[in-house]
């Protein structure tokens, strides 16, 4: 038996939406270009205006983990630690990086980065270390 498809129409009388009985559309693959369209009366977003104000580029990153505390020894975060690592493994050389050009300055361009290595350490988290932020960058001068 054939499914029927119902749903809302384009005025060419195209069906935007699969009848939710077809099991087959579970994902639509295409959008209508009604779809797409500006609502009427909505202005167009102005285009950004971004400058580069000299300040430092990181042109090839390098990425070192630490994993501070006991909990990361646990065979459920020792799973964790493996999977991150190999997260900055694939992405810093990924063509995911490639797409960071757009940011290239003069003299200064972007390029894959590499994951130069990680450690766990035990020992409880020093109260100095506590106050730092995750994901904090150290710029050794200017590449």
């Amino acid at each position: 038996m054939a499914s029927k498809k119902s749903g809302p129409k384009t005025d060419a009388g195209k069906v935007l939406m699969a009848n939710p009985e077809d099991l087959i559309r579970i994902v639509p693959l295409h959008l209508p270009d009604q779809v797409l369209m500006r609502p009427a009366g909505l202005a167009a977003l102005p285009t950004p205006a971004l400058s580069y104000r000299g300040g430092p580029l990181l042109s090839a990153v390098k990425v070192f983990t630490i994993y501070w505390g006991d909990a990361w020894n646990q065979k459920s975060q020792a799973d964790l630690v493996s999977k991150l690592n190999a997260f900055f493994g694939f992405i810093l050389t990924s063509p995911l990086i490639d797409q960071l050009t757009e940011y290239n300055v003069p003299n200064s361009s972007i390029h894959h980065g590499s994951f130069v290595g990680t450690i766990t350490l035990p020992n409880p988290v020093p109260r100095a270390a506590r106050a730092m932020r995750p994901f904090s960058i150290s710029c050794r001068g200017r590449s």
